[in-house]
């Protein structure tokens, strides 16, 4: 991580969550945002093509595990499934962060 700017005497020089060296919002947490007040435009799908509709947003944990526990989806208008949301920019994120091999992501959704 390259760091932009220097931090006063005495601060961390990690970014604080959810925000870049610049004090910035990252996209991921802009994401989750944007699936907090469930501003998307058009239908959602999943990668293999199915409809997908927020039936509840879940709640937004804000910390560590899945993005959002509690949702509750429809897939493709038929098939009701309550479970966690987790949110990455591309499906690689996935892998790249280790949720496959972690136990808090068995019950994610979407």
């Amino acid at each position: 991580m390259t760091l932009s700017r220097r931090r006063p005497l005495g601060q961390s020089n990690r970014p604080t969550r959810g925000r870049d060296d610049c004090g910035r919002r990252s996209p991921e947490i802009a994401l989750s945002a944007a699936w907090q007040a469930q501003r998307f435009a058009g239908p959602l799908r999943t990668v293999d093509g199915r409809t997908v509709e927020v039936v509840h947003r879940g709640i937004w944990t804000h910390g560590f595990g899945p993005d959002f526990q509690d949702a509750m989806v429809l897939f493709d208008g038929r098939e009701l499934r309550a479970g966690s949301v987790e949110v990455h920019l591309r499906t690689r994120g996935w892998a790249a962060h280790g949720h496959h091999r972690d136990p808090r992501y068995d019950d994610v959704l979407v």
